[in-house]
Order: C-alpha cells, then sequence, then structure tokens
C-alpha cells in the first residue's frame, strides 16, 4: 500500500511538471507552441500601408511599409511566412507580384513591436488594393 501512494505521488508530480511547462510554452510567444496558440486566439485586426522595400533571400521575404494614420507617417517591417496569404481581388497572387509603391491592406494577429521601423508580428494575410 505503502509502494501505491508513492507511486501516485510521483505521477501527480510529473504531471503538474508537465502542465507548468505547457503553460510556460503557451505564454511564450517564442515557441512554436505560443505561436500555435497566438494564431489560434488572437483576434485580427488590419491597416492599409504603402510598400516602401521588398528585401528578398533564400530563406524569407520582408517588407517595410508605411502608414499614414493620425501618428503621421509610420514605417512598419515584417516578414512573409508560409501563413502569410497573399491576394488581389480575392485571387491567390506570389511574392513576386508585389511591387514597391503598391498599397496593401495587411492582416495581423500579433503586435506591433516597438522597434525602428515597427515591427508587426504574425501577419496572416497582404492584399493588393491598390497597384
Amino acid at each position: 500500500m505503502k509502494h501505491l501512494k508513492t507511486a501516485i505521488f510521483i505521477v501527480l508530480c510529473i504531471l503538474i511538471v508537465i502542465f507548468s511547462i505547457l503553460i510556460y510554452l503557451l505564454k511564450t510567444e517564442s515557441s512554436i507552441v505560443g505561436y500555435v496558440y497566438k494564431y489560434i486566439t488572437e483576434k485580427p485586426w488590419t491597416m492599409t500601408a504603402t510598400i516602401k522595400e521588398i528585401r528578398e533571400n533564400k530563406e524569407n521575404t520582408t517588407l517595410l511599409v508605411e502608414n499614414i494614420g493620425k501618428y503621421g507617417k509610420v514605417q512598419y517591417d515584417f516578414g512573409i511566412t508560409p501563413i502569410t496569404r497573399l491576394e488581389r481581388d480575392s485571387k491567390k497572387i506570389n511574392i513576386s507580384d508585389l511591387k514597391i509603391g503598391q498599397k496593401i491592406k495587411i492582416t495581423a494577429k500579433g503586435i506591433i513591436l516597438e522597434t525602428a521601423p515597427a515591427g508587426i508580428e504574425l501577419v496572416t494575410k497582404i492584399e493588393v488594393i491598390e497597384e
């Protein structure tokens, strides 16, 4: 009976440790689990901007865009990821269809990072709205 109580205690301790690790990963945005959790749970927000730069390399593509709003001209930088949908007139387009000077609508679920230029996390959709 004593061994059974010890075994149950050990199993409960292991479950508590596993649960604590999962909670930590869900709250840590830099982990893949936190990234997926944020993608599923965050409400999307949108903004319009004009493409200023397109930077491509073998691993990824990033955009520098400019938005003119109540705070004046603000530049934002973000990467295009495998989850980012690219569209024009509700039709899928490729990265090569993006051009400097196009006006785009950005849909994101992440936060705006207070960097220079400001960073946008978790961009889920880029829609070309004006050539």
